[in-house]
């Protein structure tokens, strides 16, 4: 998933990958669907590519139509503040990572999380460098980070024994891949769905720390709404997240078909072998287990988890109150 900006936090994902903005088109950052009264709006957390498959899914096929909704996708741009787009009900529906809902909570932010779509974090540690294999391995070392993963990094490094002073934190150069090559970074944080695949595009063979295999544990690509919007309009939602999730099964076993569709019609400066490589990735850390009919899925103690994490790594002083922030069972009829 790419950065994500939304409140004035830049999140992991993003909710959103970095390949995408070398290789996406105008036609990727157009909304679906033309605004009507009483519209559904879901504000999507980057472009018209594979990080938004279940909802092209669902519109190119009628299943939104099909309920009686009519849904208009609103795509990400730099000027979207997308718990903004929420909270001041300019859009029903968007996504984030679940350590921003909760800190966006945590300030006071009237929102409530519906369903996450990736059960594991997209984020990792990239190097080029082999022998950087573990985080015990960047002692000593230089690592490029985009605003809003320093945290990400204090958790994969106290967590593994790696003293943060022993490492050089720094922003990452646009052209990570030549800071890579030339030296003068040793690994870089980003997505095992976008960075992974473009150094390997350049003859580089990468080497990745997943978070989640090394103590990240955050749900991503979360949906949520505000919780007016809930009171108001629960029964539509409900609906709209249902359909959503069955356009992302249908995407995961049919990635071909989907691939060719957002190629076609929505990023057409993209590739198949791009929306291929990001759509199995998604569908890995969105069923790690293999059970597509269990996306969507969270649990109390997901979040409880993450609390854990953001009070570790001092992002707040006290654990956030958990209750009327997420609604675990609100896809379990589906």
């Amino acid at each position: 998933m790419c950065p994500i900006k939304h409140g004035r936090l830049t999140s992991l994902v993003p909710a959103l990958f970095l390949l995408m903005t070398l290789h996406g088109s105008d036609a990727s950052c157009k909304e679906i669907g033309s605004p009507v009264q009483n519209e559904f709006v879901i504000q999507l957390p980057w472009k018209l590519n594979y990080e938004a498959a279940g909802e092209i899914i669902a519109q190119s096929k009628g299943w939104y139509d099909s309920i009686g909704v009519s849904v208009r996708l609103k795509p990400w741009t730099d000027s979207v503040d997308l718990m903004a787009q929420v909270v001041e009900g300019t859009a029903e529906l968007s996504a984030a990572s679940a350590d921003m809902i909760l800190m966006a909570h945590h300030r006071g932010a009237s929102i409530t999380a519906l369903g996450a779509l990736l059960q594991r974090s997209p984020l990792a540690v990239i190097a080029i460098d082999r022998a950087l294999k573990t985080p015990g391995h960047l002692k000593g070392k230089r690592i490029g980070y985009l605003p809003g993963h320093e945290h990400f990094l204090r958790i994969i490094l106290n967590g593994n024994g790696v003293p943060l002073s022993s490492v050089q934190f720094r922003l990452r150069e646009q052209d990570y891949i030549a800071a890579l090559q030339e030296g003068r970074l040793d690994a870089i944080v980003g997505f095992v769905s976008s960075e992974v695949e473009e150094l390997s595009a350049h003859g580089l063979s990468p080497h990745f720390m997943p978070a989640y295999k090394y103590g990240y544990h955050c749900l991503t690509h979360v949906y949520f709404t505000s919780t007016r919007a809930l009171a108001r309009r629960e029964s539509e939602i409900r609906d709209v997240l249902d359909v959503t999730m069955r356009g992302w099964r249908y995407a995961f076993s049919h990635p071909v078909e989907t691939a060719r569709l957002i190629v076609e019609k929505y990023s057409t400066q993209s590739s198949m072998h791009i929306e291929l490589v990001g759509l199995r990735t998604l569908k890995y850390l969105a069923a790690p287990a293999g059970c597509l009919e269990c996306i969507g899925t969270m649990t109390k103690h997901d979040w409880e988890k993450t609390n854990a994490l953001l009070k570790k790594t001092g992002r707040i002083k006290s654990p956030a109150a958990l209750d009327g922030l997420a609604q675990p069972d609100f896809l379990e009829d589906r």
